[in-house]
């Protein structure tokens, strides 16, 4: 189809659509023996039989061409005259919006109406696409249309289709609130209703609108089954058509992963928003829970209403209170929020023997059904604990999702723990170190023999040159003894001094076995000249014979030489 014609005009140019009921009426009714069945049917799901209002297209869109001009058409009603022309308004004058903390910096037009110009931009590309294809022949007839689907619904475009409604859908949800909100506001009131008064609206509504935005692709999928199973004898037809189909189908499985990753993710801003964390120590589970709430890797993946009856430990008997909680999991933990009396703001919830936050890999516990009849309860008793937990949801599918999500998550201990690969790493790896720390050991070791070695042969240095300088001053000493008696005698005290015997032991080689009852006699021989003429009664070889060299440290040059020359 020629890109220069205007929307507006394709359009116009297939308005015979809505002169004929169907394709069977449009080549007229005598006609009907030429064709079978199968092929009438096909080209009329193709072509289209509705006779209902535009308003009614939410309950009748079962065919593909009308429906995609009738839907064209209604996108750019929302656009024109709802969209464009909306009255400037701020959010604060509208009762009831100003406390709608999900609007945030958007303004009201954006809010009530998202998506819409992408959205007329998508729908106008598929929709040229199957107007062409129906303009091309005088019968209107389309044989392979399964491959020019295939080529619409690529890959990109489906990722985009995904997008806005899944944005749609979850903007969808509040706009019945905001639009009746809005209609209390006199000047918006008065807008809406001038909208109704244009020819062009046929007087529908936008909640009518957006609920044919919603499931507008259900309907399709639907549609797509219907001409499957009306062709015959053409397997790349129908192969191509479920393909197309199968993208569909998938488009709108997106579309809902989508909008619940909107809505989790703005409950999750809720409860960080609303977690109570006054006069809380930064290092509590609050500061700790905010923190993972707030971080741009959370992930909420379940929420809802349970109802928590802890097991007394120890006896086995169930607990008779029942708290009301709110059930929340994340992709990282789990953990139960418990509204403040009085007030809007949630504190972690502590009356079970669970951990506050029970954090995935951390923790391994059991997931059981109760098994109480009329009653969708499940028990989490963890590794750790000593006693149940029993917990009540609402709904059989709620149960199913929590138990897929605690089996999940305890899953994830599983997985962190040990392998055979990873504990051979771990010993190869201590092993090794173990090794290195034997060789660092073993030349520590033969560095303090060698240093011992040394020890022992200066040490047998050390305690002849102490023997020497002992006995050298006794002798002085002696020496000075004399003289003071008589002074006269000074010579012959000299030559006293020179014939002192001093107990020289010649310096001994490095100590072994052959010289130690040689060594033990020069010890004991020092000690009784020490005990003979002093106070000294015992010789500590670490520290008192330090002592004594410092003593006599002013003799060690004297006496060194002497010793050379003996």
């Amino acid at each position: 189809m020629d890109s220069t014609v205007s929307v507006f005009e394709l359009i116009d140019q297939t308005s015979y659509l809505q002169q004929y009921p169907s394709w069977l009426g449009y080549c007229g009714p005598e006609n009907k023996k030429k064709y079978t069945p199968t092929y009438i049917n096909r080209n009329d799901n193709i072509w289209d039989h509705l006779t209902f209002p535009f308003y009614l297209l939410l309950f009748h869109f079962t065919e593909l061409v009308f429906s995609e001009r009738g839907y064209v058409d209604m996108l750019l009603i929302v656009r024109d005259l709802y969209m464009k022309p909306f009255p400037k308004v701020d959010v604060n004058s509208v009762i009831g919006l100003s406390t709608d903390h999900l609007l945030g910096d958007t303004d009201l037009c954006t809010a009530l109406f998202p998506c819409i110009n992408e959205l007329v931009t998508s729908h106008e590309k598929i929709f040229r696409v199957l107007a062409g294809l129906h303009l091309e022949r005088e019968d209107h007839i389309i044989p392979s249309l399964g491959a020019y689907l295939v080529q619409l619904f690529d890959q990109e475009s489906l990722s985009s289709l995904s997008q806005l409604y899944g944005h749609f859908l979850y903007a969808q949800k509040r706009i019945r609130e905001r639009l009746q909100a809005c209609k209390n506001h006199a000047r918006i009131a008065a807008f809406f209703q001038h909208v109704k008064q244009n020819p062009r609206s046929s007087r529908k509504s936008l909640e009518d609108c957006y609920m044919v935005i919603v499931q507008r692709w259900t309907k399709v999928e639907t549609l797509l089954e219907s001409i499957i199973r009306n062709t015959l004898n053409d397997d790349e037809e129908v192969a191509n058509l479920e393909i197309s189909r199968k993208a569909i189908k998938s488009l709108i499985k997106s579309s809902e992963t989508i909008l619940t990753e909107f809505e989790y993710s703005g409950k999750l801003r809720e409860f960080a928003m609303r977690l109570d964390v006054s006069d809380i120590n930064i290092s509590s589970d609050e500061m700790q829970l905010l923190n993972e709430l707030n971080s741009p890797n959370a992930k909420l993946i379940n929420h809802g209403r349970l109802y928590a009856n802890p097991m007394v430990s120890g006896c086995g008997l169930q607990s008779s209170t029942s708290y009301e909680v709110e059930g929340v999991a994340l992709k990282s933990c789990f953990f139960m929020l418990q509204k403040i009396p009085d007030s809007n703001r949630y504190q972690l919830f502590r009356g079970t023997e669970m951990p506050p936050i029970l954090w995935w890999g951390k923790h391994y516990g059991y997931f059981r059904k109760s098994g109480e009849k009329a009653s969708f309860g499940f028990y989490i008793l963890l590794h750790s604990a000593t006693a149940l937990t029993l917990f009540r949801c609402a709904t059989v599918d709620e149960l199913a999702r929590w138990e897929t999500i605690f089996n999940d998550g305890f899953a994830q201990w599983r997985e962190h723990m040990d392998t055979f690969e990873s504990l051979s790493e771990e010993f190869s790896k201590a092993r090794d170190e173990i090794a290195e720390k034997q060789k660092r050991t073993e030349g520590i070791l033969e560095l303090l023999y060698q240093l011992n070695d040394k020890r022992l042969t200066f040490w047998k240095i050390w305690e002849f040159i102490s023997s020497v300088l002992i006995n050298e001053r006794l002798a002085e000493m002696e020496m000075l003894t004399s003289k003071t008696e008589s002074l006269s005698t000074s010579t012959q005290c000299n030559s006293n001094r020179s014939s002192v015997k001093v107990d020289i032991i010649s310096p001994p080689n490095t100590p072994n076995i052959n010289n130690n009852n040689n060594n033990n006699a020069q010890q004991i021989t020092t000690m009784d000249t020490l005990k003979l003429h002093t106070f000294i009664s015992n010789l500590d070889t670490y520290n008192d014979l330090d002592q004594l060299f410092d003593l006599f440290h002013e003799y060690c040059k004297f006496i060194f030489i002497k010793c050379c020359l003996f």
